[in-house]
């Protein structure tokens, strides 16, 4: 016990001092640590808008389920789930909200290299490796080339630091048919990222088979054992299911999903084969930012290609191939073997994406086993064959000088490429080469501080390529200063909530209407994120999300050809009418949406910015006299339909039109926040009204306590028939499935219980 206790405070003082360094150039030059597109775009403004909504449950208690802030409003329990919801050290950051976004960014990556050595750490636990190989071993694991590419995307990141609990559940279950680990690290990780979830599935299908045989070298009653895991994977799943079954009702509608853009045999360029061939043998990370100097380059998913996990590897399992027997040595070529087709095959590829575009994200598990067949290696370094180890080293060096060179003339017909272009590239591989003979010497030699120098070698490789990388980052990404975020996230105002306070202090009647606020990008919002109205807790007209609500999708068909959304920007002034956009405020006149009736409030707020009012503001409900087809709409594509006409599918039509009355009428006194709307209306004649927010089946919406009927119409907008009469209409949102979740989740925690009492049950009678 005082082993592991040691070992642990010596990785989290090794994982702290690395990342440390890593931090070297931000820390001296006071620059935030921004490491892709996606931190400064959306992980700032989704966790200060789930933090925001936590804030909302503790002062009125109501759950953090619906978001006014994101784009039109957003499902944001199950929408962002991917990313914050269920995310266990985004829960564990809220205990430093105040900190700046790049700033609490620096803590949950130190917690997660922190929790990383510990869950590697237990995955090797399960097996009787020495305590030194261990510690190599989750050294390797923390800095791969995936966990370092993935800082900039906390999703992936947070996932890969927790996903060796299940593995190590798995060994428990294969020693002693004990499951409760294995069960309660699914749930974790469902929560964490559903996304890598289904990709790992089809992973523990492998390593199951791999491992079953690999133990037994046999497949006698495998069956039997297989079914009882999957058995208690249900249970696991089942505990989920208060945030899963929700995120799933969700996400099947999204855009995304099941979309193949690609050939499903043959990838394009054919230079990502290159990649796929020595991606296990370089850092490719540090060659990812190189973009046109990488010889690589592809589109965005093949340059998250990440098979690297330290020079030890390639030395290595050659070394396990000749300690192993005959049975266990075809059981890692079969290994081997899957994984080399799932690689090079976009189809399998794009299996283990949801059978959407092929992705590399899943590598972390071919990582992992890499490093799992390192500690075997490591373990029985008395076996070491140098013969074959000396030959490993040469054909590897070869291998990796002349890689670039030769590529340069084989993909290029241009030796002359080596100098410039691609020079910083080679240098990567030059250092690569260093590492392996540094690391191949000292296997060889019989130094009695072999073990530490090995784990020494292994902090300093690590450590470079990572460096590497962050500084890589600094200074030829997005270059953004603490000065730059400061101020562009206070253009509109100084204290929070300054400019909705100032908005409303305009009219008296704002206090009881609902209204969105048209904001450019480029002027006041500095081009520094599409989502910065979140900053300012607005309800803008714009964002950059591949989650947001997936009826807008109806939208996106019938004005943009049906071309993915991620970023949007409304600049159509019917639309911006539509949305029911009451105040736009820009730098100068010409960057108002036009067929919009402006009129100016001000030119001098804070200075100089100028603030227009539409009057011709629409309401959030408006009634509608008239209906036409999508297929009508089609023929006859004109904005301007939008807000004269409820555009719906064409076999609701008739249906629709029946509702429909000459009665002419708006929302009125309208409440909101949270998750409900409260709103008044009058009308002789029973009618129907549009209400801009976007359609979605977790409203429940009802006039004195009766239910009313929601349609999807004008773009994914609701649709709704209220009764005749003077009336308060009452909106409530619960996310589609969070009660069949928590239901789900109840019955998995006591079959999960059950489980413990059966299971204590037989150990008190044997």
């Amino acid at each position: 016990m005082k082993k592991n206790v040691k070992s642990l405070l010596l990785l989290l003082i090794i994982s702290s001092v690395i990342y440390v360094i890593f931090l070297t150039p931000y820390i001296s030059t006071n620059q935030p640590v921004v490491l892709g597109f996606d931190t400064q775009e959306l992980w700032g403004q989704f966790i200060k808008e789930y933090y925001r909504l936590i804030d909302q449950f503790f002062l009125t208690g109501e759950l953090p389920f619906y978001s006014w802030n994101f784009f039109l409003g957003n499902n944001f329990f199950a929408a962002k789930s991917f990313y914050v919801t269920g995310n266990i050290f985004v829960l564990i950051g809220y205990l430093f909200k105040n900190l700046h976004f790049f700033d609490l960014q620096v803590v949950l990556h130190w917690m997660m290299f922190a929790t990383a050595a510990c869950t590697m750490y237990f995955y090797l636990s399960q097996f009787k490796f020495k305590e030194w190989v261990k510690n190599i071993c989750c050294i390797m694991f923390v800095f791969s080339s995936y966990a370092i590419f993935f800082t900039s995307q906390l999703q992936f990141l947070s996932f890969y630091v927790l996903f060796p609990l299940l593995f190590g559940g798995m060994e428990i279950y294969f020693k002693n048919r004990k499951p409760y680990i294995f069960i309660l690290s699914l749930a974790l990780l469902i929560f964490t990222n559903y996304y890598m979830v289904y990709s790992l599935s089809i992973f523990m299908v492998i390593y199951f088979t791999f491992r079953y045989y690999f133990i037994n070298e046999g497949f006698k009653g495998f069956i039997k054992s297989a079914f009882t895991l999957v058995l208690y994977y249900i249970v696991g799943a089942l505990i989920s299911g208060v945030l899963f079954v929700p995120t799933i009702m969700f996400i099947t509608g999204n855009s995304r999903v099941g979309v193949v853009k690609e050939s499903l045999w043959i990838f394009e360029p054919l230079s990502i084969y290159f990649n796929l061939l020595i991606g296990m043998f370089v850092p490719n990370h540090t060659y990812n930012l190189l973009y046109e100097r990488n010889m690589f380059a592809a589109w965005y998913n093949y340059e998250e290609l990440n098979l690297w996990c330290g020079s030890l590897f390639i030395l290595l399992i050659p070394q396990v191939l000749h300690i192993l027997n005959k049975n266990k040595k075809k059981a890692v070529y079969l290994l081997y073997l899957v994984f080399s087709i799932i690689l090079f095959v976009p189809a399998f590829n794009s299996m283990m994406h949801g059978f959407s575009e092929p992705s590399f994200r899943w590598t972390c598990f071919i990582i992992f086993m890499n490093i799992y067949f390192v500690a075997l290696g490591l373990d029985n370094l008395e076996k070491l064959n140098k013969r074959k180890l000396v030959y490993t080293v040469i054909v590897t060096s070869v291998v990796l000088i002349g890689y670039i060179p030769f590529l340069c003339l084989l993909l290029k017909n241009d030796l002359s490429l080596l100098g410039s272009t691609y020079l910083d590239q080679f240098k990567i591989f030059l250092v690569s080469v260093i590492f392996i003979v540094g690391f191949s010497l000292l296997l060889l030699s019989s130094n009695k501080y072999k073990k530490a120098l090995l784990i020494v070698i292994v902090c300093v490789e690590m450590t470079t390529f990572g460096y590497i990388y962050y500084n890589d980052a600094l200074y030829r990404t997005y270059r953004i200063d603490r000065d730059f975020i400061r101020n562009s996230t206070h253009v509109l105002e100084t204290n929070e909530n300054e400019f909705n306070e100032y908005l409303l202090s305009l009219e008296d009647e704002n206090l009881n209407q609902f209204y969105r606020v048209y904001v450019p990008l480029d002027s006041i919002y500095w081009s520094y994120s599409r989502n910065n109205g979140v900053y300012y807790n607005l309800k803008g007209l714009m964002t950059y999300d591949s989650t947001y609500t997936t009826s807008f999708d109806q939208m996106n068909e019938l004005i943009n050809k049906g071309d993915n959304w991620w970023k949007i920007e409304i600049t159509d002034g019917n639309l911006v009418n539509l949305f029911n956009t009451k105040y736009a405020v820009v730098v100068d006149e010409s960057e108002l949406p036009s067929n919009v009736d402006w009129r100016l409030i001000t030119d001098s707020y804070r200075g100089g910015l100028q603030i227009y009012r539409n009057d011709h503001y629409r309401p959030l409900g408006t009634s509608y006299n008239s209906a036409i087809s999508i297929s009508e709409y089609k023929n006859n594509p004109d904005t301007s339909l939008f807000l004269s006409e409820v555009i719906t599918e064409d076999n609701e039509l008739s249906e629709i039109k029946g509702l429909l009355s000459d009665s002419v009428f708006a929302l009125e006194n309208i409440k909101y926040g949270g998750n409900h709307i409260l709103a008044s209306y009058e009308t002789p004649k029973d009618s129907f009204v549009v209400v801009g927010i976007p359609y979605d089946k977790g409203w429940n919406i009802s006039v004195n306590g009766q239910e009313l009927k929601k349609f999807k119409v004008n773009g994914g907008l609701m649709g709704i028939q209220v009764p005749k009469g003077e009336h308060v209409i009452e909106m409530y949102f619960t996310p589609d499935g969070f009660k069949i979740g928590l239901i789900c989740s109840f019955t998995g925690i006591v079959m999960l219980l059950g489980l413990v009492l059966i299971r204590r049950k037989k150990d008190n009678i044997s």
